[in-house]
């Protein structure tokens, strides 16, 4: 057009950008709950766990009773007071700035903190992915202890609904093949399940 240019199609790629915890609580909420209660399943008394700062693991939180005891690492200060109110849960938290907008704490030392653990199961909840360019972040301040949750973890089981698929965000944070399976709901695309099944990813 006369001075700039558009798409002439559509852009298949969608960004994100942060957004508050409480607002993302309520989008999608009912394959939020599916999904986690497929992710709770997958827990066994005495396992110690791993859940990073994303609504939908917040919710398999919901899920675990009877499964004690647990030991529940966590980067999120509301995830850890709502794991404490579960009996016969330890909870472990890092310290330093807890983040308003999310509920994450970073500090200096939180990636050291984290790699002292060995965790069985990481339920690793995330903001977009695409088949191009893996798990993407919107906050860059976030990722190193993600990363360090993946690199303590025995199993990687990635927590999504299908509206982060095709999706882009600020910050790269992971490769798809650093897990080893991801939990999603019924409309998780047939690209992505065929990927998944070419490189041995699990799809629950």
């Amino acid at each position: 057009v006369y001075g700039g240019a558009y798409f002439k199609h559509t852009a298949t790629m969608g960004s994100v950008r942060e957004e508050n915890i409480i607002h993302k609580r309520k989008e999608n909420f009912d394959a939020k709950q599916i999904i986690a209660k497929k992710a709770a399943d997958l827990v066994v008394p005495g396992d110690i766990i791993a859940i990073n700062s994303v609504s939908t693991v917040e919710y398999i939180l919901d899920y675990l009773g009877g499964k004690t005891p647990l030991s529940i690492v966590t980067l999120n200060v509301n995830q850890a007071a709502k794991a404490s109110l579960i009996q016969g849960v330890d909870v472990y938290l890092p310290g330093g700035k807890g983040r308003s907008s999310s509920g994450m704490t970073i500090g200096p030392d939180t990636g050291e903190f984290i790699r002292n653990f060995s965790i069985n199961k990481c339920f690793f909840g995330i903001s977009a992915v695409s088949l191009s360019r893996g798990i993407t972040h919107p906050v860059m301040e976030e990722v190193p202890a993600n990363r360090a949750l993946l690199a303590v973890s025995e199993k990687v089981y990635v927590v999504a609904d299908s509206s982060k698929c095709n999706k882009l965000s600020l910050y790269g944070m992971a490769k798809l093949d650093e897990a080893n399976a991801f939990i999603v709901d019924d409309a998780f695309p047939e690209n992505y399940r065929k990927y998944m099944a070419l490189n041995d990813i699990d799809v629950i």
